[in-house]
């Protein structure tokens, strides 16, 4: 098992915390994001999660999309939105990087 933390906390402001698992053949199994911002609607994370468990990171940059749109209609508070998806994909190429590792 794969696992990818990011950590970020904003200059004066609020944190973020992923917490990513996959299986050696890059399957993502949990993708958790906690912290102290706030989504508004909230429900858009947990959609986010279960959106992402369960699939094959092949191309991050699509998944990347498919992320943003999910994000598109949403109100992040104490976060830039787009810091929020820069560390979503952080993790998403590290867990891509360390299977290919062990497909080796």
């Amino acid at each position: 098992m794969i696992e990818v933390i990011k950590f970020y906390k904003e200059p004066e402001g609020k944190y973020v915390e992923i917490i990513a698992k996959a299986s050696e053949t890059c399957i993502i199994k949990e993708f958790l994001i906690n912290g102290d911002f706030f989504v508004i609607p909230p429900e858009v994370i947990d959609q986010l999660e279960d959106f992402l468990k369960g699939l094959r990171i092949v191309n991050v940059d699509e998944l990347i999309d498919r992320v943003s749109r999910l994000l598109a209609n949403t109100r992040v508070v104490g976060l830039s939105k787009n810091k929020l998806i820069e560390l979503i994909r952080e993790v998403l190429s590290d867990i891509k990087s360390k299977c290919r590792e062990h497909l080796k």
